[in-house]
């Protein structure tokens, strides 16, 4: 993955070493760019100016603000150190929980006129200048900065009636250079590179992923810092490369994948046509947002989700797919998902346009399937905790359905009928329709990995019956004799439900339902049950068919249920908030002999 990203980075760079490029491309490639990378609140550059008097001495006039533009990074000489660690330009963005003005811009100008370099006097000249009136700075500091937004804070200097950036100051450009210069080369020496293979000078600890840092100390050459460059050795060029494809990745290629997590598409090329993946990284580098894709089909919670688009390529290039958690400046991997091709991306979104079209045609509107249709079964364990402990579940499941690796029937229904019994003890409140979405929505998912083939289906060859019209929307998903006697058990109990409310306003019959947690011994004698209540309320004939069939289905799946309890739960669920759709499928069915 590290040898994508520099490879990303070189052709974003257009290729070639360092001492290729102009002065300019190679400060541009050192800055960071945060314009337009936070598209929920507005950006803003505070400049904290200083003017030049005739004793070369600087005084404070004032905090301006102004939008943040393309090039505003770059006039700033923004670059991160990271952490509480002092950037190497005065220039820092703004944090609501940190005293952002003492630690990145005074200290700056404390350490660089403390330092023995060519700018020290200017350094310092500015430095009282801020100290004098540091009090007035941040209280205007504060007032500027009430909106909520995305703020970076810069100097800028008034010299001959003219603003100056840092960009317009050689004594700024040249300690940023050098302060880069020594961060980079502080673990150095001879050796091999491990991305290019070039012989040469290399450096350690210059990694740019927050996750690869030097803090285990135990865990480098000869336990010692100075030796990182050892682990894990990268050339000046490579350095670029990574930075820059770290950046682009970072730019274009970063998405919603559901509530609450993002991911970072990493292509990767397999092919010796360095060509095509050249072209496929300058179609992603043009990409506009915000028309790419709010047209086309989406399996993420993403809008501007490109997935579509690249499930249409060859088979050139994998995809990875980064997930990760960041908390202020540190990174965590939550998973990384390697080596999906274009083709697999295909069979996914083909699957969800079966569940989608199997869909419509049952419950006779839009239902649009996604992965954040399973993520609400994934999400916490016990819906009054304040943070999701679910994530490495759901990351696990979804790297199957990029891997195309089998899914455990136990833990699937686990899950999804863990999501489908919250909602069952709501019953009788004015949240029944969730009850019934969330069936619905388990039954997509089920559906859904039925059509991948992910999980083991029984395929059984049975006599046509009532209600095939109605199971054949499903494919071979509900074939087996267990689920259909299941789910017609359940259309048959929901239908005693409604007459219990009808009759009596109220559905005492759903404490035989002991929360959805039914074994085989109760859904065996459930059935009698359900047929008793409903002659006793003279209302057998609503339900009928479905105790008929039920009974018949169930005696053909045999003495023992081969069935663990959730998955037995499911089905009879399924056939609760489905009623009338299987129903109108008999109808239907009815209608078209009759024509």
């Amino acid at each position: 993955m590290v040898e994508s990203i520099a490879k990303i980075g070189k052709l974003v760079r257009g290729g070639g070493s360092q001492a290729g490029k102009g002065f300019t491309e190679k400060l541009e490639e050192l800055i960071m760019n945060i314009y337009g990378k936070d598209n929920k609140n507005k950006q803003y550059l505070l400049k904290i100016v200083l003017k030049k008097d005739n004793d070369n001495s600087y005084k404070f006039v004032g905090v301006d603000i102004e939008d943040l533009k393309e090039d505003s990074c770059l006039k700033s000489l923004y670059r991160s150190a990271g952490g509480n660690a002092i950037n190497p330009s005065p220039t820092a963005q703004q944090k609501t929980d940190k005293d952002t003005f003492g630690n990145k811009i005074l200290k700056f100008f404390e350490r660089a006129s403390s330092e023995e370099n060519d700018s020290k006097d200017l350094f310092k000249s500015i430095y009282d200048a801020l100290n004098k009136e540091e009090s007035n700075i941040r209280s205007q500091i504060e007032e500027k900065a009430k909106e909520k937004a995305t703020y970076l804070i810069t100097i800028t200097l008034i010299e001959n009636e003219k603003e100056l950036y840092l960009l317009d100051k050689d004594e700024f450009v040249n300690y940023f250079l050098n302060q880069v210069e020594a961060k980079e080369s502080r673990f150095s020496g001879y050796g091999i590179c491990s991305i290019c293979g070039k012989k040469g000078e290399v450096y350690g600890g210059v990694f740019p992923y927050a996750f690869f840092n030097l803090d285990k100390e135990g865990f480098l050459n000869k336990f010692d810092k100075k030796y990182s460059y050892k682990n894990f050795p990268i050339c000046k060029d490579c350095i670029r490369d990574l930075e820059e494809g770290k950046k682009f990745i970072e730019n274009k290629l970063q998405y919603t994948f559901v509530k609450g997590l993002r991911y970072r598409i990493i292509p990767q090329n397999i092919t010796q046509d360095e060509e095509s993946f050249g072209e496929l990284i300058d179609i992603l580098k043009r990409q506009d947002k915000a028309i790419s894709v709010k047209n086309l089909m989406r399996i993420t919670d993403d809008e501007d989700e490109i997935l579509y688009n690249l499930a249409e390529k060859d088979d050139t290039f994998t995809l990875n797919f980064l997930f990760i958690e960041k908390s202020n400046k540190a990174e965590k991997i939550l998973a990384l998902i390697q080596d999906v091709l274009p083709s697999r991306l295909r069979k996914i979104f083909d699957a969800k346009k079966k569940v989608d079209d199997t869909f419509k045609e049952v419950l006779e509107y839009e239902h649009n399937f996604s992965f954040g249709t399973i993520r609400q079964f994934f999400f916490k364990s016990d819906s009054n905790k304040k943070e999701t402990d679910l994530d490495k579940y759901f990351l696990d499941l979804t790297d199957k359905i990029f891997k195309g690796r089998r899914i455990e029937k136990d833990f699937l229904f686990y899950y999804l009928m863990k999501g489908i019994r919250e909602e069952f003890v709501k019953l009788g409140t004015k949240e029944r329709e969730i009850f019934k979405f969330k069936s619905i929505d388990a039954l997509t998912v089920y559906y859904f990995l039925s059509v991948l083939r992910l999980i083991d289906i029984k395929e059984v060859s049975m006599e046509e019956r009532k209600f095939d019209v109605f199971f054949s929307k499903f494919g071979n998903a509900l074939e087996d004799p267990l689920k259909k006697g299941l789910i017609l058990l359940g259309a048959a109990t929901q239908t005693l439900l409604e007459v219990q409310q009808d009759k009596r306003g109220s559905k005492p019959f759903l404490k035989y339902l002991k929360s959805l947690k039914m074994d085989e011994k109760d859904f065996k004698e459930l059935l009698p049950k359900v047929q008793a209540k409903l002659e006793e309320y003279e209302s057998l004939p609503y339900a009928k068919d479905f105790l008929e069939e039920a009974s018949y289905y169930l005696l053909q799946a045999g003495d023992k249920f081969k069935m663990n309890v959730s998955e037995m739960n499911f089905y009879f669920t399924v056939g609760m908030n489905l009623k009338w759709e299987i129903l109108k499928s008999l109808n239907k069915e009815v209608k078209n002999e009759r024509n």
